[in-house]
């Protein structure tokens, strides 16, 4: 009997520690798919930021 609270108890442990390692995976994969989304967004920035400052220089366009 007490062989089965030993083995009891190692398998709660076992189970929890199982448990928070495939939570930290989940987490880190999101991370880093998160990561790549940004890094492309700011390349995207970096292409289109000297057009907007282009574009901020005709405030006072008429058309002519």
């Amino acid at each position: 009997m007490e062989n089965f609270e030993v083995v009891l108890s190692l398998a709660g442990t076992a189970f929890s520690l199982l448990v928070t390692s495939v939570i930290f995976v989940i987490r880190m994969v999101k991370a880093l798919k998160e990561r790549n989304s940004m890094q492309s967004l700011s390349c995207l920035y970096d292409a289109i930021a000297p057009l907007m400052e282009i574009a901020e220089g005709f405030t006072g366009y008429s058309g002519e």
